[in-house]
């Protein structure tokens, strides 16, 4: 219908707003009523109902919030980036073969021969940084995985940057820092009504806090009155508890965790001179979430030639 009327406020409107009605003139009418119900403030529908209706139940506010914020944080990416001298770049999606370890790979039929749906840009990323020096995708990743935790997923968004000639790996610390803060300022500004629909607290971004894996481990572990396991990675448990440490003691949804050793990440990070046991690379934990790259960032420095502290460095997380 095509609604014409004075526009004025009204608090207990769900925009905030109503429309004195003047005129109504009907364009077209139903076949038949909705099969869900869309005037509620919540979708009571059992998900095995809803996915077959799904065109229909995309309509209703929450589950619209989702895409919303969503497209708020790739904008940021974009914009962000961008102003920090980034070309966006388009991979291949359909490739011959995996760019790195650790997660398997969806197989297909390429006109008789064997391929792959890509589970990471990073074999173009790091080929990109000789051409642009700066880079940066926003586009499907696939992993054959089940969904066995919230850390596996088969296909998500990828938000993936490399760059060429950093002093260290603190540069691309900084860099995310920067991101993150100009993100949740454009989610506040720009998706406030989203992350009230959908009740979600966005972390303050001023400065990270940043710890390195012997601190925190050390620190978590003395603090809450647990053993340490294992002395080379982090466990999900521990991670909860740095998370906690970082929000009880620094005040901060987010903390940087530098220097892991060099035995769990032996091949695509570079060995911190000065303690060779150690790498220059970092994780960012998220309120007790990180080291994987679904639903955190996960940013990885690796040697990419140059002397004097110029290396390349490559980032990824959503």
């Amino acid at each position: 219908m095509e609604i014409c009327g004075v526009l004025r406020e009204e608090r207990r409107a769900p925009g905030g707003w109503e429309v004195a009605v003047e005129e109504v003139r009907i364009l077209s009418r139903p076949a038949q009523p909705l099969p869900i119900t869309l005037g509620k403030r919540k979708l009571d529908v059992a998900l095995d109902r809803e996915l077959p209706l799904r065109p229909v139940a995309l309509r209703h506010p929450l589950r619209r919030a989702v895409f919303d914020i969503q497209a708020g944080l790739t904008r940021a990416f974009r914009e962000y980036l961008h102003g920090e001298g980034f070309t966006e770049i388009h991979t291949p999606k359909l490739v011959q073969a995996g760019a790195e370890g650790g997660s398997n790979l969806f197989r297909l039929d390429y006109f008789g021969h064997k391929g792959y749906l890509a589970q990471s840009p990073q074999t173009y990323k790091q080929t990109m940084v000789g051409v642009f020096e700066r880079v940066y995708e926003v586009g499907p990743v696939f992993r054959a995985e089940k969904h066995a935790t919230t850390r596996h997923l088969n296909e998500y968004t990828g938000l993936d940057l490399e760059m060429g000639y950093l002093r260290s790996f603190y540069d691309l610390m900084e860099l995310e820092t920067g991101f993150l803060r100009y993100a949740m300022a454009l989610l506040r500004r720009d998706c406030a009504r989203s992350l009230a629909l959908l009740g979600v607290g966005l972390p303050e971004v001023e400065e990270i806090p940043c710890l390195t894996f012997q601190q925190a481990k050390e620190l978590a572990s003395r603090t809450y009155g647990y053993a340490i396991r294992d002395p080379y990675d982090l466990e999900p448990r521990e991670e909860e508890a740095i998370g906690r440490y970082a929000k009880e003691k620094l005040g901060s949804d987010l903390v940087f965790i530098t220097h892991y050793p060099a035995k769990k990440r032996p091949f695509y990070t570079m060995d911190d001179p000065e303690q060779p046991r150690y790498t220059c690379s970092f994780d960012l934990l998220f309120r007790g979430a990180g080291g994987d790259h679904r639903g955190t960032a996960h940013p990885r420095l690796r040697p990419a030639g140059g002397e004097n502290g110029a290396h390349g460095a490559g980032y990824s997380g959503v």
